[in-house]
């Protein structure tokens, strides 16, 4: 189940740095890391809840049972990188980043936003221009 913030959409650099963010825990990645990631939950099992580019916008909420199947597909996706160690390379991202989004996603909700110090950039930027 997805739940989405009040924020304003704005174009999506493929390298703006995000934050997955729950209650006393967050992890630190980019934009094309979270794509890959949510790409390889995809293809080992995991089945969206909406459009797949929904999951990567920032401001938006993934719920539980989300998060959840998105563990059980990494599980998977682990299983099979045991049995055959070159499905690594597959993944798109590094894979100690892909095993710690794998254990995080399912421990609750969380959300998916941009990280502070690139919002505070990009109005250092938008107040330099004006």
């Amino acid at each position: 189940m997805l739940f989405h913030s009040d924020s304003s959409e704005e174009e999506e650099d493929p390298d703006i740095p995000l934050e997955l963010c729950r209650q006393g825990e967050k992890i630190n990645l980019s934009l094309k890391e979270w794509s890959a990631a949510i790409l390889a939950f995809k293809e080992s099992g995991w089945e969206p809840g909406g459009d797949l580019d929904v999951y990567s916008t920032p401001g938006i909420g993934i719920g539980s049972e989300d998060g959840l199947a998105m563990q059980e597909a990494g599980n998977e996706l682990w299983r099979m990188i045991d049995q055959n160690p070159a499905l690594a390379e597959s993944v798109g991202l590094d894979i100690d980043l892909f095993f710690s989004l794998t254990r995080f996603v399912g421990r609750g909700q969380f959300s998916v936003r941009e990280s502070a110090p690139a919002i505070n950039a990009r109005t250092t930027l938008a107040r330099i221009r004006e």
